[in-house]
This record gives structure tokens, C-alpha cells and sequence, in this order.
């Protein structure tokens, strides 16, 4: 382009002096040579359309390689999260965790004995050990737990516990004689992982336990995540 601009250039100073030569038919001569200078400020404009289209087309460019790169690191970013998780997240970090437990292993119990509920109906992240009556909290959170004795003429005295703390601490009491009942207890609790949660026994006279269950009525102790 630049080339057929300086072409016409010369051409258009070639056509001006013979314009100016008197032995030229003057008319005729301008007229062609406004002809040539037109088509000259035609080809630069479209030069300079050319050139600002094409500085245009490399800001365009400039802004997709930006773009590109940045959805090359967004993309190395999450191929990077993706090897660090955990293959099996869920076993790692249950979200849905919950337990059931039902029937006492012992209707005797020692003073400070741990409560064993033996028949598990649930266990969600498996945290209850039915051999041991130890709930192994799986991951941190808030936890509920509800406890339901049903006894018969006797005064209970329980603790929802962990190693370190005491969660609740109370009494169900039946002094009806041959009129049994049931009684519910319940305690929530922030708790770290690893935590372990048991019901305990406390005997405070030499009275017997009086636990008793039926198909309908049962001794039982549960738990669950409510907020991680």
C-alpha cells in the first residue's frame, strides 16, 4: 500500500507540471490530475482505516492471550485442588453422620459403668462401637445427643460424658410401684474429632438398676451432626 501511495505521489507532481506546461490543454490536464489527487486521499484513507483496524485487531489479540492465560492458571489452579483432595472425602469427612443404638448388654450395672447399647439401627459415619457403647466423634462439629431409660420403681442417675468433660448429668425417677415408665434426655455439644461420648452409670444406693424393655419400649442412645 505505502508503495502504490508513493507511486501516485510522483504521479500526481508528474501531472501538476505538465498542468502548469501552456502547450498542455490546461483543463483537461486538471482535470485528470484532481482525479489522481482524489484517488490519492482515497487510498490514504483507507491506509490509515488500515492501520487503526489493524492496531485494533492486535489489541483484540493482546486481550485474548490476557484472557487465555488467565484461564490457564484458573485451570492449573484446579487440576492442583483436584490431586490434593482426598480420594475418599466422604470417609474422611462424613457430613451425614448419625447413630441409633437400642437394648443394654446388662440389666446390673456397676457404679461408673459405661452403658452398652448393643443393637445398632443406624451408624452413619461410624462412630458408635456397639461392643464398647463409645461413640468416636468422625469429624468436628456440633453434635445432639438423646438418651431414653425406661425403668421401673427406681431412681437412675446417669452422665452423657467424653473423657474430659462431663456433657449432662441427671436422674429419671419411677416410684410408682408395677407402673413402669420411659424417660428422655438430651444434650448438644461442640466436639473436635476423635472426641469419645458414652453414657455412664452413677449408683447411689444399693437399690437394683430396674431397666426393663419391651418390643415397643427400649433403652436408647443417639446422636448427630447438626453443623460442621
Amino acid at each position: 500500500m505505502k508503495i502504490i501511495c508513493l507511486a501516485l505521489v510522483l504521479l500526481s507532481s508528474v501531472l501538476e507540471s505538465i498542468c502548469e506546461d501552456s502547450r498542455c490543454g490546461s483543463d483537461k490536464c486538471c482535470s485528470r490530475f484532481e482525479q489522481d489527487v482524489q484517488i490519492f486521499k482515497r487510498l490514504s484513507e483507507i491506509e490509515e482505516k488500515e492501520t487503526s483496524l489493524q492496531e485494533s485487531i492486535n489489541s483484540l489479540q493482546r486481550l485474548v492471550n490476557s484472557q487465555q492465560s488467565l484461564i490457564n492458571s484458573q485451570q492449573a489452579l484446579i487440576a492442583e485442588l483436584q490431586q490434593n483432595q482426598p480420594q475418599n472425602k466422604d470417609a474422611m469427612f462424613p457430613t451425614n453422620v448419625i447413630f441409633q443404638a437400642t437394648s443394654i448388654s446388662k440389666d446390673t450395672l456397676a457404679d461408673g459403668q459405661t452403658i452398652v447399647f448393643t443393637q445398632i439401627k443406624t451408624n452413619n459415619g461410624t462412630g458408635y462401637d456397639n461392643t464398647s457403647g463409645i461413640f468416636t466423634v468422625p469429624t468436628d462439629g456440633v453434635y445432639l445427643f438423646s438418651l431414653q431409660l425406661c425403668i421401673e420403681n427406681v431412681y437412675f442417675y446417669f452422665d452423657i460424658t467424653t473423657d474430659a468433660r462431663l456433657l449432662l448429668s441427671g436422674i429419671f425417677t419411677d416410684e410408682k410401684p408395677q407402673l413402669a415408665s420411659c424417660h428422655t434426655a438430651s444434650t448438644a455439644a461442640t466436639l473436635m474429632k476423635d472426641e469419645r461420648v458414652f453414657v455412664k452409670y452413677r449408683k447411689k444406693s444399693s437399690h437394683r438398676t430396674g431397666l426393663w424393655s419391651s418390643n415397643t419400649e427400649r433403652q436408647t442412645f443417639s446422636g448427630v451432626l447438626i453443623y460442621k
